[in-house]
């Protein structure tokens, strides 16, 4: 609101605000609103319990007939509150359309594909064994046997470990192949060495010649939308350090040292999670907070939301303004009171998202 009357008053424009018959427009006056939706204030003893709260709230208006898309929970702070609430709306079937961002290692693609490059890069046969259990291998618990009991037998050959199995998995049927093609994919890349952006190919290589992906098509579409952002993720993460890596003039890494590098880059990463569409909106920031029948607000304790005006601990307020005098030519630092106005701004945004419960 503030930068808004401001923009207008530097374009010359005479405006006016809005006259709105909302009890938006009573928030800081006497006048009685016109319009109002239902105001309920509760508390609750936890972040848990007040997630719980908001999300049975919402399960309670579904059932009454609203739509899950003109419901909203508003959590500034997301980071805390969002893990919260998409369990408790998992646990309760609330759909919930929210974007979260969680560790890449937590997609079962992603750790998947850093334990493949990981065990190639091992000197034991028996880890492939362990791979063999994901579900993005297929295989059943018989042929699971199978592998178990063959990568004993190659381990036992110690040096040749690796060429006993490699034997052994040429005499399989189709349904070994992602096995032949890990083998295969090791036997070219282990005694050369390469840039990183020699090395974002062979993982390329290595991700299809596996079709690892694709064994996520018969998953349902989240899971597999999920997988392919994790795919994009882990190269990503990969191609953006490879540009600041080759340039330096960096060595070039051998299998395990590609290994090593790819880990610590992932156990980094982040991979963003979305919500189901058309479910209950959860909005952490006003900009993006459009109109909803009802509106749960969480995390609004007080001085939390809206923030107490505090004046910063370097410049204070004084200094500041002295700052803005000095600079001249309009520019000016934003003091407690900006920001104080910019928290009230947010407040009321926040309440009159609300058409018929706040």
């Amino acid at each position: 609101f503030g930068h808004s009357m401001r923009c207008a008053s530097r374009l010359g424009a005479d405006i006016e605000p809005e006259k709105d018959e909302g009890w938006c427009s009573c928030l800081f006056t006497d006048a009685t609103a016109i319009h109002a939706p239902r105001v309920d204030i509760v508390n609750a003893s936890d972040p848990l319990s007040e997630s719980e709260w908001a999300v049975r709230g919402c399960l309670a208006e579904i059932q009454e007939g609203a739509l899950p898309h003109r419901l909203a929970v508003f959590a500034r702070d997301s980071e805390s509150y969002a893990p919260l609430l998409r369990t408790a709306a998992e646990r309760l079937g609330v759909p919930l359309s929210t974007s979260i961002r969680m560790p890449l290692l937590t997609n079962g693609f992603a750790a998947l594909t850093l334990r493949c490059i990981t065990a190639l890069a091992g000197d034991d046969v028996r880890e492939l064994a362990r791979l063999a259990r994901s579900s993005y291998l297929r295989t059943d618990l018989e042929m699971d046997r199978e592998l178990t009991a063959a990568t004993r037998s190659a381990f036992v050959t110690g040096t040749e470990q690796w060429r006993a199995l490699t034997d052994w998995s040429r005499e399989q049927g189709a349904e070994r192949e992602w096995l032949r093609s890990l083998l295969s994919w090791r036997e070219q890349v282990l005694t050369s060495r390469a840039s990183l952006s020699g090395w974002l190919i062979r993982l390329r290589e290595l991700v299809g010649a596996t079709q690892m992906v694709e064994a996520s098509i018969a998953a349902d579409a989240r899971t597999k939308n999920g997988d392919l952002r994790a795919q994009t993720v882990l190269q990503g993460s990969i191609r953006d350090m490879a540009y600041v890596y080759d340039r330096a003039g960096r060595p070039e890494l051998s299998l395990t040292g590609f290994a090593q590098f790819a880990q610590e880059a992932w156990e980094n990463a982040t991979l963003i999670v979305e919500g189901r569409p058309n479910g209950v909106s959860l909005v952490s920031n006003t900009a993006t907070l459009t109109e909803y029948d009802s509106l749960f607000v969480v995390g609004m304790l007080e001085g939390t939301l809206p923030r107490r005006r505090t004046e910063d601990a370097i410049l204070f307020d004084a200094e500041r303004e002295e700052l803005s005098r000095l600079l001249g030519r309009g520019l000016s630092l934003p003091d407690s009171r900006t920001r104080a106005a910019a928290e009230r701004d947010e407040f009321v945004c926040i309440c009159s998202a609300a058409t018929k419960r706040l």
